[in-house]
C-alpha cells in the first residue's frame, strides 16, 4: 500500500506541477524515487540484467556530460576538437575585451550539457519508479492502473476545458505561466496533450470487458465512460499525431478482443467510439479548427506540417553519419540540427519530433543498442507477465500504453515530457515482476540503481539552475555576459550561444569588440547556414566595420534564402 501512494502521489503532483517541466522539479522526484527505492523492501526476485543495463545506459549518458580537459575530449574526434578550439578562442578573447572574468573552462563530449542532464535525471526518475511499481502485488497493480485511468480521464476532461471553454491563456492550469507554446492542462502544447490522453485508451477497454465478462456492468459502464472522455479529448485536441496514437490504440484493443473471442466487448468497443463522435458533433465549441484539421487529411502529403518532418528525418542521418559511437549527446539536436537542415524556415525543429530517429543521433550507436537491449528485456518481462493468469489482464494494459506511445513516438517528443515519461515507465514496473508472494526479503543489487541514481542526481545539482535553462532560446534574452559563455562552452555548437556573444561584444562599441563581434556572428551562420536573418544581420555588421567585400558575400547569402530581402548600400546600381 505505501508503494502505492508513493507512486501515484508522485504523477499526481507532478501533473499539477506543470508536467515537471520546471526546474529543479525532475531532479527532486528522481532524487525522492530513489530514496524510496532504498527504504522499501522488494517482495520479489528480479533478474539483475534490467537494472544492469539501464544503469549502464546512466552511466554511459553521464561519461558524455561529465566537464573535461580539451585533451581528453580530442579523443572522441577532430569534429569535437574544432568546435571546442573554436568556443575556447572566442572564450579567451571575451576575457581580453573584459566581457568575463578569465576562468579555465572545460568541456564535455556531448553539444548540450544543460539537454544531456535533464535526460539523465528523467531516466533515473522513470527507472527508480518502474522498480518502485514492481514491487506491488497484483492486487495493488490492478488498482494502480485503475487509479491511473480516473487520473488521465480528470487531466483528459480538464485539457478540453482549458482548451475550448476557458482558455487558460500563456498558463498551465490557469496558473503557472510559460513563455512560448499554446498550454492545454499541464501541457505546453496541444500535441502532447492529445497524445496523453490517447495513452490510457486500451487499458480502458480491457479493463471494461474485464468487467463485462464478470458481469459487473456498472463498473464496466463507468470504465466505457472513462474512455468516451479519453477518446473525446484526443479527438478535440486537433493533434493528427495524437489522433494516429489513439487510432494504433483502437486497433490493438479491438484486434486483442477479437482474438479472445469477446465479441460483445468489441461491440461495445465500437458504441463507446460512436457515442464520442456524436457528442463531438453535438458538444457547442468552436468547430472550424477541427473542420481544417480533418480537411487536411484528404492530401496530408502534401501537408506542411508533415513535409517538414520528413524533411527533418532525412536531414537527421548526416548527422548520425558525423556522430556515430557518441552521438551528439541526449537533447543536443537542438544545438546541431540547424547546421545540417536544407529547410529554409524561419524557426527549425529542435526536435526530429520521431524519437527513432533522434535517440540513434542523440545518443550514439552503442548507446542505443542498449536502449534495444532493455526493450527486449521489458518484452520478455511482458511475456513471462502475460502468461501468469492473475497478472495477463495488467500485461495487456501495460501492452496498449506501449503500442500507444510507440506509435506517437513516430511522430512527436512527448516521451521527453516528465509526466507523459513517468507514466510509461510507472506501467512497464507493473510487468518487470510476476510474484505475487508478500515476503520482505532484500537483494543486494536491488539498491545498486538508486542509490547510484541518487549520487547521480546530487552531483548532477551542482550545476544549479543552469540545467533547466542554458540551452534554451529565452534564456539568451536576459543572460549575463557571463551566463552566454557558459552556455557557449556546454553547447559549442549552438547559433543562439554564438549570436547572443556577438551582441554582448558589438555593444562595447569599441572597433575591436566589433570586429571580434563579426567573427561570432560569422561562427552563428555556421552553426546555422539557413538562418536568413543571421546573414542579414552579418551584412549590415560588416558594413558597419567597413568590410564591404565581405558585407556582399553574406548579402549573396541572403539573397539565396530570401530573394526579396534588400540592403540598399549592397545593391549593384547598373552602370
Amino acid at each position: 500500500m505505501l508503494i502505492f501512494i508513493l507512486s501515484t502521489l508522485t504523477l499526481t503532483i507532478t501533473a499539477i506541477l506543470g508536467g515537471g517541466i520546471f526546474p529543479f522539479m525532475i531532479a527532486t522526484i528522481a532524487a525522492g524515487l530513489s530514496i524510496a527505492c532504498l527504504l522499501t523492501h522488494t517482495n520479489i526476485k528480479q533478474s539483475s540484467l534490467l537494472p544492469l543495463l539501464t544503469g549502464s545506459l546512466i552511466l554511459i549518458l553521464l561519461a558524455t556530460w561529465i566537464p573535461l580537459p580539451s585533451g581528453l575530449v580530442a579523443n572522441f574526434g577532430s569534429r569535437r576538437t574544432h568546435q571546442n578550439l573554436l568556443a575556447e578562442k572566442a572564450i579567451q578573447k571575451a576575457s581580453e575585451l573584459a566581457l568575463i572574468k578569465p576562468a579555465t573552462s572545460y568541456y564535455s563530449i556531448t553539444r548540450n550539457r544543460a539537454g544531456t542532464a535533464r535526460m539523465i535525471l528523467l531516466i533515473i526518475a522513470g527507472a527508480t519508479l518502474a522498480a518502485l511499481t514492481a514491487k506491488m502485488s497484483a492486487m495493488w497493480k490492478e488498482r494502480f492502473v485503475l487509479f491511473m485511468i480516473l487520473l488521465i480521464t480528470t487531466i483528459a476532461a480538464l485539457g478540453f476545458i482549458s482548451q475550448w471553454i476557458l482558455p487558460q491563456e500563456k498558463n498551465l492550469w490557469w496558473i503557472f505561466p510559460v513563455s512560448h507554446g499554446k498550454p492545454v492542462g499541464c501541457f505546453v502544447n496541444r500535441n502532447h496533450f492529445g497524445g496523453f490522453a490517447a495513452l490510457f485508451a486500451a487499458p480502458a477497454i480491457f479493463l471494461a470487458a474485464d468487467s463485462l465478462a464478470r458481469k459487473n456492468y456498472f463498473q464496466a459502464m463507468l470504465r466505457g465512460f472513462c474512455l468516451v472522455i479519453l477518446c473525446f479529448a484526443t479527438f478535440m485536441s486537433l493533434s493528427k499525431g495524437a489522433w494516429l496514437a489513439l487510432s494504433a490504440s483502437m486497433l490493438f484493443a479491438t484486434a486483442v478482443l477479437l482474438i479472445q473471442k469477446k465479441w460483445l466487448s468489441s461491440i461495445i468497443l465500437i458504441s463507446s467510439i460512436a457515442i464520442a463522435v456524436a457528442i463531438i458533433t453535438l458538444v457547442k465549441v468552436p468547430n472550424q479548427q477541427l473542420n481544417e484539421r480533418l480537411g487536411s487529411l484528404s492530401n496530408i502529403s502534401k501537408n506542411q506540417s508533415v513535409a517538414m518532418r520528413l524533411s527533418t528525418w532525412r536531414d537527421s542521418y548526416a548527422i548520425l553519419r558525423d556522430y556515430p559511437f557518441s552521438g551528439t549527446g541526449a537533447n543536443a539536436f537542438r544545438t546541431v540540427f540547424p547546421q545540417y537542415r536544407k529547410a529554409t524556415t524561419r524557426k527549425p525543429f529542435e526536435h526530429a519530433e520521431n524519437e527513432y530517429v533522434q535517440i540513434p543521433v542523440e545518443f550514439g550507436i552503442p548507446a542505443t543498442i542498449v536502449i534495444i537491449a532493455i526493450l527486449i528485456c521489458i518484452a520478455a518481462r511482458w511475456k513471462s507477465a502475460f502468461q501468469t493468469p492473475n497478472n495477463a489482464l495488467i500485461a495487456l494494459c501495460v501492452a496498449g500504453v506501449l503500442v500507444t506511445a510507440a506509435t506517437h513516438s513516430l511522430t512527436d517528443f512527448a516521451l521527453r515530457i516528465p509526466i507523459y515519461f513517468l507514466t510509461v515507465f510507472s506501467m512497464i514496473g507493473l510487468i518487470l515482476s510476476t510474484s505475487n508472494i508478500e515476503q520482505d526479503t532484500k537483494h543486494a543489487f536491488d539498491h545498486i540503481l538508486p542509490l547510484t541514481g541518487l549520487l547521480i542526481v546530487l552531483l548532477l545539482s551542482t550545476s544549479g539552475k543552469s540545467v533547466y535553462k542554458t540551452d534554451f532560446s529565452d534564456f539568451f534574452e536576459t543572460a549575463s555576459n557571463e551566463e552566454i559563455c557558459r552556455a557557449l562552452v556546454w553547447s559549442p555548437t549552438s547559433w543562439r550561444a554564438w549570436y547572443s556573444l556577438c551582441r554582448a561584444s558589438v555593444a562595447i562599441k569599441s572597433d575591436e569588440a566589433c570586429r571580434f563581434g563579426e567573427k561570432c556572428l560569422s561562427q552563428a551562420t555556421q552553426y546555422d547556414p539557413r538562418n536568413y536573418a543571421l546573414w542579414e544581420e552579418l551584412a549590415c555588421l560588416r558594413l558597419g566595420i567597413q568590410d564591404i567585400d565581405g558585407a556582399r558575400e553574406a548579402y549573396r547569402k541572403l539573397q539565396e534564402l530570401r530573394p526579396w530581402k534588400q540592403i540598399s548600400e549592397l545593391e549593384i546600381k547598373p552602370q
